[in-house]
């Protein structure tokens, strides 16, 4: 956990504050392995977001049709 407070505007439209924060977690997806610092909300119906930044360091690529 961190000392500091990080803030976060969500995509519903809120602020959520968090000190809860992980560095370096290893998420797989597939065959590929993300290295990701990872904060905790106190927010429902979402298990993990990942930020475009995110995303495009991988180049990932989103079917959304296909889902």
């Amino acid at each position: 956990m961190s000392d500091v407070e990080m803030c976060v505007n969500t995509s519903l439209g809120g602020m959520k504050v968090t000190r809860d924060i992980y560095r370096i977690v290893f998420i797989f997806i597939e065959d590929r392995q993300l290295n990701v610092d990872m904060s905790i909300l106190d927010i429902f119906d979402f298990d993990i977001i990942l930020g475009m930044t995110r995303l495009s360091q991988y180049y990932a690529f989103l079917d959304c049709h296909k889902r």
